[in-house]
C-alpha cells in the first residue's frame, strides 16, 4: 500500500475529511481518511504508507501531536511527513519548531504548495 501520490487525511470532523478529500482527489491525488489519530495509526502500522499525512490537532482520543510523536517513534513511520491543521493559532505554534502546519480555515494556494513539497506531482487528464 505505497505510493506517492496517497495522502492521509485525518480530522474527527467529516466535513473537513470530505472537503480535503474533494479537493485532493480534483487535483488528481489519492486520499484515504481517518476519524482519530488511533485509526490513522493502526492504518500506517498496517502497510498504508502515504506521501503526507495531513491530521487535525485537536481530536479526542489520539491527538494530532500524539500521532506526530507515535510516528517519530516508529522506524517504519517516522520518515513520513505530518502537518498539524487547526483553527487555532496558538495551538499550532506550540509545535512549529518540529512540525508543519496549516491553519483552519485553509488557504487552497498553501494546502497545495504543502502538498506538492511533499508528494509527488499528479497528471491531470
Amino acid at each position: 500500500m505505497s505510493t506517492k501520490t496517497r495522502i492521509l487525511v485525518v480530522d474527527d470532523d467529516v466535513d473537513i475529511r470530505e472537503l480535503l478529500e474533494s479537493i485532493l482527489r480534483a487535483h488528481g491525488y489519492e486520499v484515504t481518511r481517518a476519524g482519530s489519530g488511533a485509526a490513522a495509526l493502526d492504518l500506517l502500522r498496517a502497510g498504508l504508507k502515504p506521501c503526507l499525512v495531513l491530521v487535525d490537532l485537536e481530536m479526542p482520543l489520539m491527538s494530532g501531536g500524539d500521532l506526530a510523536a507515535e510516528m517519530a517513534r516508529d522506524e517504519a513511520l517516522k520518515d513520513i511527513p505530518v502537518v498539524l491543521t487547526s483553527a487555532s493559532r496558538e495551538q499550532l505554534d506550540r509545535f512549529q519548531r518540529s512540525l508543519s502546519t496549516l491553519e483552519k480555515p485553509f488557504l487552497f494556494e498553501r494546502l497545495m504548495e504543502i502538498v506538492r513539497e511533499h508528494c509527488s506531482p499528479v497528471t491531470q487528464q
